[in-house]
C-alpha cells in the first residue's frame, strides 16, 4: 500500500514538474517573441496592428524552431530548413510590411541572427 501511494506521489510530481516546464517554455518563448518585435518596432517604425501581427508571427517561427530545428538531422537538413523558415518568414513579412518598411527590414536585418536562440 505504501508503495503504490509513494508510486502516485511521484508520478504526480513528474506531471507536475512536465506541465510547469511546458508552462516556462511557453512565457519564454512568448517574452522572446515580443524583444523580437520590439526590436524590428525601433527600425521599422510599426503600426499597433502590425506589431500584434509581427509578434503572432514571432511566436509562430519561434515555435517552429523549437519543434523542427532541434530535433536530431543532418547539417544539410538543417540548414534546408532554416532557410526555407527564414524565406516562409520573409515572405508574410512582406505581406504585413509596407515596401519602405520592407526595404529597411531587407537593408538592415539578419533574420538568422534576430531569430537564434
Amino acid at each position: 500500500m505504501k508503495f503504490k501511494v509513494l508510486f502516485s506521489s511521484i508520478a504526480f510530481s513528474l506531471m507536475f514538474l512536465c506541465a510547469v516546464s511546458a508552462q516556462s517554455e511557453l512565457v519564454e518563448r512568448n517574452v522572446k517573441a515580443q524583444e523580437i518585435t520590439d526590436q524590428l518596432q525601433e527600425s521599422l517604425q510599426l503600426d499597433n496592428y502590425q506589431m500584434g501581427k509581427l509578434t503572432e508571427l514571432n511566436i509562430k517561427y519561434l515555435q517552429y524552431f523549437d519543434d523542427v530545428m532541434t530535433r536530431e538531422m543532418p547539417e544539410e537538413r538543417r540548414e534546408a530548413n532554416r532557410t526555407a523558415m527564414q524565406k516562409r518568414l520573409e515572405h508574410e513579412l512582406k505581406q504585413l510590411l509596407t515596401e519602405s518598411q520592407y526595404a529597411v527590414f531587407e537593408e538592415g536585418v539578419n533574420v538568422k541572427e534576430l531569430y537564434q536562440q
